[in-house]
């Protein structure tokens, strides 16, 4: 992955001196996306994550974690998440994902929604817990 998106030359060399270059160009897997984060005033046990891999993307996704962070740096686990983890998302699919959180005593504050997928992935969002 650390290759992704780049230009890479390789260069081979013989015992007799003779040297062979090649550059070629990495594409990018995957392009995955936090598309939305939402926050129902009526439902406040829960909030949404919808994410997106992109139509861009060659590969689908297993999609192995989804965490919280709030803004003072203390991580939240999220214990009930639907669907269920470990989730595949294809190419160019959206998947929303609903998760149990109390978000009330947290109202107004800034947190970090990270989701991981078992390809090495990692994609973040920042958003603000409405007033």
């Amino acid at each position: 992955m650390d290759h992704q998106n780049k230009t890479i030359k390789i260069v081979a060399e013989t015992s007799q001196g003779f040297i062979a270059e090649k550059t070629y160009s990495i594409p990018l897997y995957a392009i995955l996306s936090v598309e939305n984060i939402e926050f129902d005033p009526i439902d406040i046990d829960h909030m949404s994550i919808t994410l997106l891999n992109s139509e861009k993307s060659l590969i689908s996704l297993n999609i192995t974690s989804i965490e919280l962070m709030l803004e003072n740096g203390t991580a939240v686990t999220l214990t009930k998440i639907e669907p269920a983890l470990p989730r595949i998302i294809g190419v160019n699919e959206k998947i929303t994902f609903m998760c149990e959180w109390n978000w009330t005593a947290h109202r107004g504050e800034e947190i970090i929604i990270t989701v991981l997928t078992e390809q090495g992935y990692r994609v973040r969002d920042i958003c603000r817990v409405p007033p």
